[in-house]
């Protein structure tokens, strides 16, 4: 069975990418912050679906969690899909530049970009392996469009989009995709 790994996969924009590959007969692994959410949903789809589904609660930023993450998703055998969908907007409420913390910044990089880099080089030699390995990282129009308050997340979310299309030439044997 193909094995897919999602991070941020518990609510929201998560759960979808979550749904669908349980849908068609994959095994997953989930990863989320709060964990009586995620241990929630995983129960749902491994209800539903009647799928393998670790749910693994930490956070993506954290080194070791991603190893843990990969090591879980290579227990059946391998990975063929990793969903980079974890993301914080590193100020809430959302604000102009000049009031941006740094330190709100800093963390969306960090979950936005850095960890999301940091997965995808803990998971290539798993992906590599696979004889259909993809990316997906999920983004936001504001990488690409100038919102008023949306400037830290939305140029953490273009370096993302960035690093996606840089992984496509480099790594010509998997299939990347942003959305």
């Amino acid at each position: 069975m193909p094995v897919a790994l999602i991070t941020g996969g518990s609510k929201g924009l998560g759960r979808a990418p979550a749904e669908a590959p349980a849908r068609q007969g994959w095994d997953l692994v989930l990863d989320a912050r709060t964990s009586v959410v995620l241990e929630a949903t995983a129960k749902e789809v491994r209800e539903r679906y009647g799928r393998r589904m670790a749910a693994v609660p930490g956070d993506v930023t954290d080194a070791a969690h991603r190893a843990e993450l990969v090591a879980a998703a290579g227990e059946p055998g391998g990975l063929d899909l990793l969903v980079s969908n974890a993301s914080v907007l590193g100020a809430e409420p959302l604000v102009r530049l000049e009031a941006q913390p740094l330190e709100g910044f800093r963390q969306a990089l960090e979950t936005n970009v850095v960890a999301a880099l940091g997965l995808v080089q803990e998971a290539l030699p798993l992906l590599r392996a696979s004889a259909s390995g993809a990316v997906v990282t999920v983004s936001s129009d504001a990488a690409a469009e100038p919102y008023g308050t949306w400037g830290g997340y939305g140029a953490s979310k273009a370096a993302l989009d960035r690093l996606a299309a840089v992984l496509g030439v480099e790594e010509p044997g998997l299939r990347p995709w942003r959305r």
